[in-house]
């Protein structure tokens, strides 16, 4: 923990001592240190994330993002038994629960003067996950970026979720720690995103579109050259680049239709036949 006040907070997945400020801010949420005290997190290192003033409408319900984890870590498995992974080279998708705030964060002022300060209120729902030791990295996003230079292992775990899940899903905005000993490499994976057909998996759940963003900017490797997956033809490239360009430079990268990030009925036909034609051939 840092030299910030300290607080304490209690949650249903027990109580915790937290940092005033946050220590890491995303898109949507920020980040703070805690050390638990009771619960399935005593005594540990934790991470709290809470959503941004700006998005909170957007983030009623924590268990959506509880169900990416688990779906990611389903898809994960899967991909250990059919590569086979040595033991030079693991993978895991942290941990993480909800919980509801039960008493106001109280901080100590100038630390002896306890004050109550409004980021973390009674009946707010946050997350709470392993603090994760390391250098963080962003390997690829929800809307087509790309990491450089690139890491092997992330782009094609997202191009086998959307083989896995037979075109229908496909796992991205791959985050976390990577940590390289000697000669293991071991990932660990944190708050990955889900674009579905049907949009169900929450605030950065962007779709058909954000599944054809994946693969405008993705090049194959070694590690999944040998899958099916969607090509653009040039009729479609201006399109697809337009939707990564789209929306990266929205205002938010949430909730967002085709028709808010400004794409015309026409291109949003357009695009949709590509991908059922195409998917339709792969039988996936």
């Amino acid at each position: 923990m840092g030299s910030t006040s300290s607080a304490i907070v209690d949650f249903d997945a027990g109580e915790f001592y937290l940092e005033e400020n946050p220590f890491a801010f995303g898109t949507s949420r920020r980040s703070f240190k805690a050390v638990g005290r009771g619960g399935q997190f005593d005594k540990q290192l934790v991470c709290v994330k809470l959503p941004k003033e700006t998005v909170f409408r957007y983030f009623e319900n924590w268990k959506m993002d509880v169900s990416v984890l688990d779906l990611a870590k389903e898809c994960l498995g899967q991909y250990k038994h059919d590569h086979k992974l040595d033991d030079n080279f693991d993978v895991d998708v942290n941990n993480a629960t909800i919980g509801v705030v039960k008493r106001q964060a109280t901080f100590n002022l100038f630390g002896f003067i306890p004050f109550k300060k409004g980021v973390f209120t009674e009946g707010i729902t946050v997350m709470v996950e392993n603090y994760i030791e390391g250098v963080f990295e962003k390997w690829n996003s929800n809307f087509g970026y790309v990491r450089q230079p690139i890491n092997n292992f992330p782009q094609a775990f997202s191009h086998y979720s959307w083989y896995h899940f037979k075109g229908t899903k496909l796992i991205c905005d791959l985050q976390g720690v990577r940590r390289v000993n000697q000669n293991t490499i071991k990932y660990i994976i944190t708050d990955p995103a889900i674009h579905s057909i049907e949009r169900k998996y929450g605030s950065t759940d962007l779709g058909l579109i954000g599944m054809i963003s994946f693969f405008n900017t993705h090049v194959c490797n070694d590690l999944c050259s040998k899958l099916p997956k969607i090509k653009i033809d040039d009729d479609n490239k201006v399109i697809a680049s337009k939707a990564s360009q789209q929306i990266h430079n929205a205002p938010t990268r949430y909730i967002l239709s085709p028709r808010e990030l400004g794409f015309s009925d026409d291109e949003i036909i357009r695009l949709t036949e590509m991908y059922q034609k195409q998917l339709a051939l792969f039988n996936v």
